[in-house]
C-alpha cells in the first residue's frame, strides 16, 4: 500500500489508481477480531498500529493517504461507496470458504 499511499520514497501515487479507484460502484472491506492471520485486524479497514506505539491503533481518518484523498478512498467513504463489514469470530479463510457466511455476508454486497 506504501506505493498507492504516496509514502514509498521511490515512488508516487499512481494518478490513474485513483481515477479508477473513484470509479467503483461500491468498495468491501472486511474482517473483525478473531481473523488469526491479519494483524491488527483493523487494518482491513486501513487502520493500524501508530508508528510510535505498536499498542494504539490509528483511524483511518488520520492517515494522510486518507486525509488528503490520494487515491480516492476518502471521497469513496464520504460518499457511502464504501462498505466496511466487522463481524467477530470469523477466522480469515472462513470469508471464502464457508458457504453460509459467503451468503450473509459477502453475496449482498455484489450486486
Amino acid at each position: 500500500m506504501a506505493h498507492l499511499n504516496g509514502e514509498s520514497a521511490t515512488s508516487s501515487p499512481d494518478s490513474d489508481w485513483s481515477k479508477n479507484f473513484g470509479k467503483l460502484k461500491k468498495f468491501v472491506t472486511i474482517g473483525g477480531p478473531g481473523d488469526g492471520i491479519i494483524e491488527p485486524w483493523q487494518s482491513a479497514h486501513f487502520e493500524n498500529y501508530e508508528i510510535s506505539n505498536d499498542a494504539k491503533l490509528q483511524k483511518v481518518e488520520d492517515f494522510d493517504f486518507y486525509k488528503n484523498n490520494i487515491f480516492g478512498l476518502r471521497e469513496l467513504d464520504e460518499s457511502g461507496k464504501w462498505i466496511k463489514i466487522t463481524q467477530n469470530g470469523i477466522g480469515h479463510s472462513q470469508w471464502v470458504r464457508n458457504a453460509e457466511i459467503i451468503q450473509k455476508f459477502i453475496l449482498p454486497n455484489l450486486s
